[in-house]
């Protein structure tokens, strides 16, 4: 009797424990563990943005440059001149410097970005007011997330082709670019470093009409146009630590129109052409499809979580001021500030450029 009493016992016990096991839930890994991972679209769509549009200025073949240095586009060499120069093909260089930052989204506790890179192309007048160019852009990105010890750093090259036709005083652009780059992606827990390296493309294209509108040495160039972004981040497993997870490809789209006007003034010291301007551009985002990314722990003890992608907000304002002198007849040295702003994101870039004709 007595061993049935025990048996009974156990059998009690065990029972209880499994319902009790049932009961409680598996700890599923943090909110915040992929933030790192989130903050690289967003990083690459702005690079991928500040390209196209320097593929959109630098179509503008067929006056000196993208407005003797500004970044919204016009004609210096008209404004003080009156004729374009006799010169068929050019190469323009660039480097670049960008400080970013993002606020807090969700889960996502925000971030810091310092890019910095530079761009070469090569530009031809075909026909009179008919132009093309390509370039390429080679650009290093360092995340760091605010708040928690996870970081990125991302390699990114992209090439472009441009294209303009010129009738009068309207203007009309179109530029397409791809890229392809290498993400490392770094954070840490209880157990140690957790990294992960892996792949990410890009694909962007734009489109945009102007008037250039001159009194004197003043210009007015107002501007509307299109662009289209989509980004695609490959599926990755990290390794190390103590709760390293496998994450699901992540894909961001975005169609925006924009609208600015820039504002210049050129003019003659000495032997050189100097050259100012500034200029302000409002930009909304017509649609928006941004990826969420499924979190899957390698220990089946941990459940998974399913992250949402960081949305930017709808409106953004882009302004910049610049300045250029035209060494010779056919060389220039330019520099370039730009600002972004919209909710919850801020960037500041500066651009230093030189353009070479013949």
């Amino acid at each position: 009797m007595a061993g049935l009493g025990l048996a009974a016992a156990v059998g009690f016990v065990l029972a209880n424990s499994a319902a009790f096991a049932q009961l409680t839930p598996s700890p599923t890994i943090g909110a915040g563990t992929m933030n790192a991972a989130l903050s690289a679209p967003g990083t690459i769509f702005d690079l991928g943005s500040k390209f196209l549009r320097d593929n959109a200025n630098q179509a503008n073949a067929t006056v000196f440059g993208p407005a003797a240095g500004n970044p919204g586009g016009g004609g210096a060499d008209l404004a003080v001149n009156g004729e374009q120069p006799a010169v068929r093909y050019r190469i323009w260089g660039e480097a670049y410097g960008t400080h970013a930052r993002t606020s807090a989204q969700n889960a996502f506790t925000g971030d810091t970005r310092k890019t910095y890179g530079g761009i070469l192309g090569l530009g031809a007048t075909v026909a009179p007011g008919v132009s093309f160019g390509v370039s390429v852009d080679q650009g290093h990105s360092k995340i760091d997330i605010r708040d928690l010890p996870q970081s990125s750093r991302i390699d990114l090259t992209q090439i472009g082709a441009n294209a303009i036709f010129e009738s009068g005083p309207w203007t009309f652009t179109a530029a397409g670019i791809y890229g392809f780059g290498d993400i490392v992606m770094r954070r840490t827990d209880a157990g140690g470093e957790i990294s992960a390296d892996y792949d990410a493309s890009l694909w962007g294209a734009i489109a945009e009409t102007s008037y250039y509108w001159q009194s004197g040495n003043w210009r007015v160039v107002p501007r509307i146009g299109i662009d289209w972004t989509q980004i695609k981040v490959d599926a990755f497993t990290e390794s190390g630590g103590a709760t390293p997870v496998t994450a699901t490809a992540q894909q961001t789209r975005r169609l925006r129109a924009f609208a600015g006007v820039e504002v210049g003034y050129s003019w003659l010291a000495g032997a050189y052409l100097h050259d100012v301007g500034v200029y302000a551009r409002a930009i909304d985002i017509l649609s928006q499809d941004v990826d969420s990314v499924l979190a899957t722990p390698l220990d089946p003890t941990v459940r998974a979580r399913l992250i949402p992608g960081i949305v930017d907000d709808r409106f953004e304002f882009n302004g910049g001021v610049s300045t250029g002198v035209k060494l010779t007849e056919t060389s220039r040295l330019y520099l370039v500030y730009d600002t972004r702003l919209r909710d919850g994101f801020s960037a500041h870039a500066g651009t230093f450029g030189f353009e070479v004709r013949w």
